[in-house]
């Protein structure tokens, strides 16, 4: 536990906005605006949502210090960014927040609301909360040590700031209930609904009550403060709550349709569907979503129509129904003359068999997609958005057009931040939508990617979805939350440019879909506070509510076999559901009845709620300049704790205001008579260009590694003083196809020492002072100068921690010391290392994993420990991985002698099968080491099978093995058990 929390404390730095995706975004110019409670840092293009997020802030400032019974709190850091497309924000007890402002996809769960107001007050909430509850101790530890669960933390910003609805969080509690996992549910949306049924059961009053109770050392403790202001535990709470939430839900659900009851459903040969686009003569089907639950990415799928295999199998039944009748027709066996003819079986009426549909399915892309896709009117191109790395590396949704007779796509837009593409009913054009600094407009271009236009001119805070031609090609319906917030719908004349709005429900409408006579449109709306289908008449603005479930029900697209709208349903049972619906038929149900003392706890809230907040009201700026890193210091996190009988072991972490300068120091000190102190110092700098960084490092440069079978190994206790970089890098195709660049500067004095134990007092170690088989390292001091590359193109699984199906990648490391700048070893060391996971068939179940592995050593004196070699010392690998890098240990399974050299070769092909727990391996093993300039021994060949088993942080292998040369002869093989690689990186 200790280990987890340390290594939580010396992240928690870097757990910022460019951490995500270890992009730096040197292109940036950062400013400060500073108010009387606050500093904003923001970046060129987003000044006016940067004073927008100031007014915003003072205004909900002293609403949500009073709603915590506060009456100051210190000066906090704002950083607005649009660095990437991420609908997100974070805040922690360093009275820091990060927010990406730019979303325009908010707009749909946001209903009335813009995203820069939401984000921030809540955001701003959750540092009110840890103000609230911190105690004496230095952060984190007033939060750690509370033990305030994380449904408390989110479900109380959501409480304070923000107002029930259907995507928060009204649709996962659904979910969840119908599910029977309500204890699966994110703690945003259990956390909202467990804060309302608190506030309703016990009183607004008595949640400040808890987060204000400090127990005689004066620290805060959740359960014991919940108890003692509710009367009741956490857990019966907990218990209470989930049986209410039961009650009310199917309560709410049997007074509405079933999905049944609105029309006929159907199923796509799909696990878990996000969109999908049917042809309009239904013979090809475009999806996307997992057909593996274990799929960390999504695929694009397009399903063409097998008409001959469906020929084959309708002729098949026809054949299999014609005997069944022949047999029918013969004399009744002796057991029908026995006991007769059932009265009931003639007067059955014969079942209609269900019709023969077979798809031919093929992925043809995948990563992460929009949500919208369209086919093209000749069915030959598919449309759609991909989120990708784009300009500067900013991660970011455009447009590409799948060919389905070239098989391959294109982009049409690049770093547009473009989604919801629509083919015009020529095919000359595509209609979507782009955004930039909070401010969408509607464009259009050709399928080639030329003559593109922008058609709308919006200049402030709008959000645009869902464009759709018209049928005739003369207008587009598009959804907008214009300057009020209010989604709703609009339509678009071409010709003259006039937009009109056609729905008005405060409540969000979009998903439109036309009817082919053009005279109607139906939509998605949560007018009845669900997502439910709407049909309006365009001429008049006549709007009908046609489905009324208990669910939920989204509009999709136009039938193509019929006059229906497609509608997805809530993903809450097995299959993917489709429901085809009347667009103009009638709801069925009564008004809602439930009892007060199950319902009671929607209409809870704050008793100070936060209202009136207009974005555009004048504050008072008191400064404005650009941005001054070394101005202010935020405290990140600090530890101390006993190291040993006569040790302290010390951590702290500091930062600039945008924590792109992190100061990380960390300590041992022994105060024992030959006690050894440690010592690690840091700067990063994440402001721009590769994240770059200097360490000082006194006997704690760690290096370990096994080594000459010695008990404990090889340890060094390295000071050092260098320079490091890194940048990653991805060519924006595909997110799981990257590339890291890294590079370092070191002096170092290297201390290494053969470790065979500790002394019986627990305190210093027992050294080995030779070798058996491996040479003697030696000490001394280095100028190192090294640079690698990696390139790792794999997908995300699950199956990756065991048995990656798919993924290939190639690391190049190069190190050189020269004595005449600094130290005593002279020495280059290449290293190369490649490997690939490769599946012959889906349907196969064995999994090949291949991989070769070389190094040279050149220079007259390298140190002795770093010489390549074939050991009989046992291999570390961490969570199946290599994670000793160049040190890792070179080790045939089956041949336990050793092999010396300044070259080394090493491979391994692997047939595995099994799941992400346990598996079945056969396995060759191959390699070589030898002495430039000299005759090299025999290669060596090792075979063998083991079993493993994921235990978390390793996978442990249990297996027998030996060279060919024993197998031949027919010897017993030799029995092992060791940590196992699965990739090398």
């Amino acid at each position: 536990m200790i280990i987890i929390i340390f290594l939580l404390l010396l992240t928690q730095g870097f757990s910022q906005t460019w951490s995500w995706t270890g992009r730096t975004h040197g292109e940036l110019n950062w400013s400060t605006i500073e108010t009387e409670h606050y500093r904003l840092h923001y970046h060129q293009g987003i000044e006016n949502i940067a004073k927008e997020g100031a007014s915003i802030a003072e205004q909900v400032r002293p609403i949500l210090l009073k709603q915590m019974d506060l009456k100051d709190i210190p000066t906090i850091d704002i950083i607005f960014t649009t660095e990437d497309e991420i609908m997100n924000g974070f805040a922690g007890p360093t009275y820091q927040t990060f927010i990406w402002v730019d979303q325009n996809d908010a707009a749909i769960w946001l209903e009335d609301e813009k995203w820069l107001y939401q984000v921030l007050s809540h955001e701003l909430q959750h540092i009110v909360f840890f103000h609230r509850i911190k105690t004496w101790l230095p952060e984190p530890w007033s939060f750690l040590f509370s033990k305030t669960p994380g449904w408390v933390v989110e479900g109380l910003a959501e409480y304070e700031t923000e107002h029930w609805r259907p995507y928060r969080a009204d649709i996962s509690h659904k979910f969840h209930v119908l599910k029977n996992e309500m204890d699966d549910m994110d703690p945003h949306h259990d956390g909202y609904s467990k804060m309302l049924y608190w506030s309703d059961r016990f009183g607004d009053s008595t949640i400040v009550k808890t987060l204000s109770e400090r127990n005689g050392m004066g620290l805060f403790n959740f359960d014991e403060a919940f108890k003692k202001s509710s009367g009741i535990t956490v857990d019966q709470f907990d218990e209470d709550w989930r049986r209410h939430m039961n009650t009310y839900y199917y309560g709410y659900r049997a007074q509405k349709e079933a999905i049944e009851e609105i029309g006929s459903v159907v199923t796509l040969p799909i696990e878990r569907l996000y969109g999908f686009s049917f042809y309009s003569d239904s013979t090809q089907i475009a999806i996307t979503g997992l057909d593996d639950k274990g799929q960390g990415d999504m695929s694009l799928y397009i399903l063409e129509r097998d008409t001959t295999k469906e020929r084959e199998a309708r002729e098949k039944r026809k054949k299999a129904k014609e005997e069944t009748e022949k047999d029918a027709e013969k004399k009744p066996g002796f057991l029908a003359k026995l006991f007769g003819k059932d009265e009931e079986e003639g007067n059955e009426q014969e079942k209609k068999p269900k019709p023969i549909i077979i798809w031919d399915k093929e992925e043809v892309d995948f990563g992460s997609f929009h949500k919208c896709l369209d086919w093209s009117p000749d069915g030959r191109k598919l449309v759609y958005a991909k989120y990708h790395f784009g300009k500067h590396q900013s991660m970011v949704n455009d447009i590409k057009v799948y060919d389905l007779d070239e098989k391959s796509s294109e982009w049409l837009t690049q770093s547009e931040r473009a989604t919801y593409p629509d083919w015009s009913p020529d095919g000359q054009q595509i209609v979507y939508v782009a955004h930039e600094n909070s401010v969408s407009n509607l464009y259009t271009i050709g399928g080639d990617g030329s003559d593109k236009k922008q058609i709308t001119n919006y200049v402030y805070d709008t959000q645009i979805l869902n464009p759709h031609y018209s049928p005739d090609g003369n207008s587009i319906v598009f959804a907008m939350a214009d300057k009020e917030a209010n989604l709703d719908l609009f339509i678009l004349e071409l010709a003259s440019g006039d937009v009109r709005r056609i729905t008005d429900d405060p409540a969000a409408d979009y998903d439109p879909v036309w009817h082919p006579g053009g005279d109607f449109v139906s939509y998605t709306s949560h007018a009845s506070s669900t997502p439910n289908i709407h049909t309006v008449n365009v001429t008049t603005g006549a709007s009908k509510q046609v489905s009324d479930v208990g669910d939920a029900v989204w509009v999709a697209q136009w039938s193509p076999v019929d006059s229906s709208i497609m509608a997805t349903t809530l993903p809450d049972v097995d299959t993917v559901r489709i429901a085809n619906i009347d667009p103009h038929r009638s709801v069925t149900t009564q008004p809602l009845a439930i009892r007060s003392h199950y319902s009671g706890w929607r209409s809870a809230g704050p008793a100070i709620p936060l209202i009136s907040i207009d974005p555009q009201r004048d504050i008072d700026i008191v400064d404005s300049h650009s941005y001054k890193p070394f101005s202010v210091f935020r405290h990140q996190a600090s530890l101390i704790f006993p190291a040993g009988t006569t040790g302290i072991f010390g951590l702290t972490q500091w930062s600039d205001a945008m924590t792109r300068h992190l100061y990380t120091g960390i300590g041992i000190v022994d105060f024992s008579e030959n006690g050894t102190n440690y010592l690690f110092l840091q700067y990063a700098n994440a402001m721009g260009g590769p994240l770059w960084g200097i360490n000082l490092t006194v006997n704690m440069d760690f290096k370990f590694k096994p080594y000459d079978r010695a008990n404990w190994g090889l340890l060094e206790e390295n000071s050092s003083f260098g320079f490091w970089f890194q940048m990653p890098y991805n060519f924006g195709e595909n997110l799981s196809n990257n590339h890291l660049f890294s590079g370092a500067i070191t002096l170092t004095d290297r201390n290494a020492n053969l470790i065979k134990g500790i002394d019986d007092a627990g305190e210093e170690y027992i050294y080995i002072d030779s070798t058996k088989y491996l040479p003697m390292p030696l000490s001394g001091a280095e100028a190192l100068f090294s640079a690698s590359h990696m390139w790792l193109n794999r997908r995300y699984h699950k199956n990756n921690s065991m048995i990656p199906t798919q993924g290939q990648g190639l690391m190049f490391s190069f190190q050189f010391a020269n004595s005449s700048i600094y130290g005593d070893f002279d020495y280059s060391l290449i290293t190369a290392d490649a490997f690939i996971n490769y599946k012959f068939h889906e349907k196969f179940p064995v999994v090949m994993f291949s991989r070769v592995k070389s190094i040279m050593m050149l220079g007259d004196n390298p140190p002795p420990q770093d010489m390549p070699a074939i050991t009989n010392d046992t291999p570390m690998y961490i969570g199946g991985n290599n994670v000793l890098g160049t040190d890792e240990v070179v080790h045939l399974r089956g041949w336990n002698d050793w092999r010396l050299g300044d070259r080394l070769i090493f491979g391994s092909l692997e047939a595995r099968l099994g799941n992400n727990k346990f598996i079945l391996a056969q396995f060759i093993d191959f390699g070589n080491s030898w002495y430039a300039g000299k005759e090299s021994d025999e290669w060596l060949f090792t075979g063998g099978y083991e079993v493993r088993v994921n235990i978390g942080f390793i996978v442990l292998a249990y297996g027998s093995a030996q060279d060919f040369n024993r197998w031949r002869e027919g010897l017993n093989p030799y029995n092992y058990l060791r940590m196992t690689l699965v990739n090398p990186f």
